[in-house]
């Protein structure tokens, strides 16, 4: 989660079993390793450059934005 100023106050850590791999031209499911399902998936950093694209998004389209 961010604070007003962009910077991350909280992480919110999943319990991620399986990781999606590309594979050919598809991608397959995987059982992901012990030591990576409960880290963090992005870094301090690409959140706050994620979050600083949705908010360009809203500007844009001037209304909040879903983004996946």
């Amino acid at each position: 989660m961010l604070d007003g100023a962009g910077e991350v106050f909280d992480h919110r850590l999943s319990d991620k079993q399986v990781v999606t791999l590309r594979e050919g031209r598809g991608t397959v499911n995987r059982p992901m390793p012990e030591d990576k399902r409960r880290a963090v998936s992005l870094s301090d950093a690409e959140v706050a450059e994620l979050a600083a694209l949705g908010v360009r998004a809203q500007r844009y389209f001037d209304s909040p934005q879903v983004l996946e």
